[in-house]
């Protein structure tokens, strides 16, 4: 039997964004003067497409399989297309004027971290199954580049805010299945998220970091399947109401799944 496998895969990712800002203002208390007010608006369409690669590897050794896989970093090209026009608006006499910006564009790349995952998995007396898996992503590593129209663009002000505010991220997942007949399951799950926002944790003694638990009961028979699932995850996270007040929520978040579904 074949023990070693070896994959490689190429992805392709696109962005689309897009952002409408209107801001309106009138006089106040000022009833005679010729300004009424004015509307600004501001479009933004910002589009591109990003390239990695991935290498994977999986071994088996009788019935435990051990996988490791490397994600390079998505290297994306973008592009931000622009413009604002504004509408001001007078009395005495009533009067509406118009002007439109020239469109403008600015190109650039955006460069994604690098991510790593190892796993484990194996089948205990042909009725269970345990897992567990490990990632990082050190988010630190991200950062805009030149492009070739945008050689003259200095980045490093914004990369090394990246580089303060952000960690390595170490994610954990365990998890098993029991098959306790034949057509019914049960599974169970955990997993913990380190929060990668460094400049968030200087500000705080709160643990910011994530934890998920799940379970689900599964009955499959001939053609048909009914799976029912449950997960809760709880953090918390910091919250600014003033420039100079900070409060931490707590927060849990539950969700409940039924599916039901027939093989054709």
């Amino acid at each position: 039997d074949d023990k070693l496998y070896l994959g490689f895969g190429l992805g392709f990712q696109d962005i689309s964004y897009q952002s409408i800002t209107e801001t309106e203002e009138k006089p106040v208390d000022s009833p005679s003067q010729d300004l009424a007010g004015f509307t600004l608006t501001e479009r933004l369409q910002s589009e591109g497409l990003g390239v990695n690669a991935k290498f994977g590897i999986i071994y088996k050794l009788d019935n435990i399989r051990f996988g490791a896989s490397i994600r390079t970093p998505t290297v994306f090209s973008m592009t931000d297309n622009f413009t604002s026009d504004i509408v001001s608006r007078y009395q005495n006499p009533t009067e509406t004027i118009e002007a439109q910006s020239d469109a403008g564009f600015f190109e650039y790349r955006i460069r994604t971290p690098w991510h790593f995952m190892g796993s484990v998995a194996g089948v205990i007396g042909k009725k269970a199954i345990l897992s567990a898996q490990y990632e990082r992503i050190n988010f630190s590593g991200g950062e805009l580049r030149n492009s070739t129209s945008s050689a003259d663009t200095d980045f490093s002000g914004v990369n090394n805010f990246i580089s303060q505010s952000y960690s390595a991220s170490d994610i954990f997942r365990v998890g098993g299945e029991y098959r306790i007949t034949k057509s019914f399951s049960a599974r169970g799950g955990f997993a913990y998220f380190a929060n990668p926002i460094t400049v968030n944790e200087q500000q705080t003694d709160e643990n910011l970091n994530r934890q998920e638990i799940s379970f689900g009961l599964g009955y499959r028979v001939a053609a048909w399947y009914v799976d029912m699932s449950y997960s809760r995850a709880t953090f918390n996270e910091l919250y600014d109401y003033t420039d100079l007040n900070r409060a931490t929520l707590e927060n849990t978040q539950s969700v409940f799944g039924l599916t039901v579904g027939i093989r054709m």
